[in-house]
């Protein structure tokens, strides 16, 4: 399956706005209860750790629980066809998901793409096995290599080390956590590139420091798999963080 996109969702107690979804999509409860009066009426509400699948074209009138709900809404690429609405458990995925949704809600564009695609790829995986199994130890490790050692290490090195072949490295690497690893590589490169200029260094000094070959290569990458420009980025950051601080001192 291929995401749309994914957004955390934070519900007040009680029934939300009659809406519906063009393109099928899938809804994990984060936390707290749901219950779908158009779809489910009869059905005891949905709880921390459940999927609900629902097909495109499905139009929701939710009613959150005594304590409200959090939920993480996948919605998923128009020739991805969900046939029909059902739910299943997967707590172990839940548990894998919260941890990701500080990520999920991050400023740094390259994180919330990385968080992403490991929360997508545990869907996926759930949707088809009914469950979610947490990565080998080796791959565990992969992954934390790239991050830490992002500069100097190589997917061939990788591959060495775990004892596996360079493309079922890849391909396990990616059912894990949405990215090949060199995606992942690259986007990790991002996120770094993203916190520099966040921390205000000109975009040329972040792309240097971040490992690319220069600023146009740095140019190409960002838009590749974050759309738009570094440039429009950091300037639509300036702006929102001049209108929170307008905000703080009319206050």
């Amino acid at each position: 399956m291929t995401t749309v996109s994914i957004d955390i969702e934070q519900c007040p107690p009680g029934l939300l706005p009659l809406h519906a979804h063009s393109q099928s999509h899938t809804c994990l409860i984060l936390s707290g209860e749901l219950s779908d009066r158009e779809w489910r009426n009869n059905s005891p509400p949905a709880c921390s750790g459940e999927v609900l699948l629902y097909p495109a074209g499905t139009t929701h009138l939710i009613e959150a629980g005594t304590e409200g709900m959090q939920c993480a809404v996948i919605e998923w690429a128009q020739h991805i066809c969900i046939h029909a609405a059902y739910r299943f458990s997967a707590e172990r995925l839940r548990e894998k998901t919260s941890r990701l949704t500080d990520a999920l809600g991050s400023s740094n564009p390259a994180r919330r793409k990385i968080a992403q695609h490991e929360a997508a790829s545990g869907l996926r995986f759930a949707i088809r096995e009914s469950d979610y199994e947490a990565p080998a130890d080796w791959l565990q490790e992969t992954h934390s290599t790239i991050r830490r050692h992002n500069k100097t290490i190589t997917i061939g090195k990788l591959a060495a080390w775990a004892g596996v072949h360079r493309a079922s490295l890849s391909k396990r690497f990616k059912q894990a956590y949405g990215l090949s690893p060199e995606q992942y590589k690259m986007i990790v490169k991002l996120e770094h590139a993203a916190d520099l200029i966040m921390a205000g260094e000109t975009l040329a000094m972040a792309a240097m420091t971040a490992g690319f070959a220069d600023q146009p290569h740095f140019n190409r990458v960002w838009r590749h798999y974050l759309g738009s420009t570094p440039r429009y980025w950091q300037k639509l950051m300036a702006t929102i963080v001049q209108d929170s601080a307008s905000e703080i001192l009319s206050n």
